[in-house]
């Protein structure tokens, strides 16, 4: 599987790259910026393509908020 990841302050039109860490795996890591604040909100939109002779696609947001 092949996956991307894309971070966005919808809100204000803010993009910023994070790193993402281990990819090519069930299970990724990110490093949050440090500038956030309690209450900040970042959504996570993830595309994963299968490896299957006709790809398939799907698509999941995730919202995690700053405490």
């Amino acid at each position: 599987m092949a996956g991307d990841l894309q971070i966005d302050e919808i809100a204000e039109g803010i993009k910023d790259d994070i790193p993402l860490y281990e990819a090519d795996t069930h299970e990724i890591s990110i490093l949050i910026p440090e500038d956030l604040q309690a209450g900040d909100t970042i959504h996570i939109i993830t595309e994963i393509t299968s490896d299957d002779p006709i790809p398939l696609k799907r698509y999941a947001r995730t919202i995690l908020t700053v405490t």
